[in-house]
């Protein structure tokens, strides 16, 4: 924050149609609904094509609550089984079940800016080496 970097946005297709989709995933486990809603609802108003555009909370608490405000807000709500391996688990299990080109996480306490996909995707796309 103190340097930030100076580093130009890669261009996207000028046609919206051959913009990615993209699953944004929100994992939860036993933070508060206050906390997960910020950063599900800024997720929700990425600047990004809404019909390419995958929000999902991934309850690992399995939360009634959660469940019905993704419902309520139109995000995806994903739950598992069983809890093996943490926050990875919950991570690869949602990537298992969701078939977007492009995954990004958001940690439950980190509420995106408008911009960034439009900031990264672009990258992203002009060199699949890039994560």
């Amino acid at each position: 924050m103190a340097w930030p970097l100076r580093r130009r946005e890669h261009p996207l297709p000028e046609d919206m149609a051959q913009w990615p989709s993209v699953d944004v995933f929100v994992p939860s486990y036993n933070e508060e609904l206050s906390l997960v809603r910020s950063t599900v609802l800024g997720a929700l108003d990425l600047d990004w094509p809404a019909d390419r555009l995958n929000v999902y909370i991934l309850d690992d608490g399995r939360r009634k609550a959660f469940h019905e405000f993704a419902v309520e807000a139109g995000a995806g709500y994903i739950i598992r089984a069983e809890n093996n391996h943490a926050k990875a688990g919950n991570l690869n299990h949602a990537l298992a079940v969701t078939d977007s080109p492009f995954a990004v996480i958001f940690d439950c306490d980190h509420v995106p800016t408008r911009g960034f996909l439009r900031r990264t995707i672009g990258w992203m796309m002009a060199d699949p080496n890039l994560a």
